[in-house]
């Protein structure tokens, strides 16, 4: 098995509404988002997927989101833009765009420093 992990990153704010329902103030991030894609086989160039499918790809789902306030992008209007949404969101758009045989297995979001989450269905 072939895992091929393409990352980038976009500048966005958000403002969570915490449990006890406290809005925290406006704050920029400089995430970062890998993509994992797996296959089984090379094909005839001996790529298991082109890097630069997957980058534009990637490109394409995090353009509209940067320099914005995520609260205020769709989906997230409405609802928490926090790194698990974001993750999940870029897994569902990425995941249609994706050809067998290569199939996405996971998408990470960095938000800061030593916090990331990865999602997988």
């Amino acid at each position: 098995m072939y895992t091929v992990i393409v990352e980038k990153e976009f500048r966005a704010q958000h403002q969570l509404m915490m449990p006890d329902g406290v809005r925290e103030p406006l704050h920029g991030h400089v995430w970062k988002v890998a993509t994992a894609v797996a296959a089984e086989n090379l094909d005839a160039a001996g790529l298991a997927i082109d890097f630069c499918v997957v980058s534009r790809h990637l490109e394409g789902i995090l353009g509209p989101l940067t320099g914005q306030n995520l609260e205020q992008c769709e989906p997230f209007v409405g609802i928490n833009a926090s790194a698990e949404r974001v993750a999940q969101y870029v897994f569902g758009r990425m995941a249609g765009l994706i050809m067998p045989p290569g199939q996405l297995i996971w998408v990470e979001v960095t938000e800061a420093a030593g916090c990331r989450v990865r999602y997988e269905p």
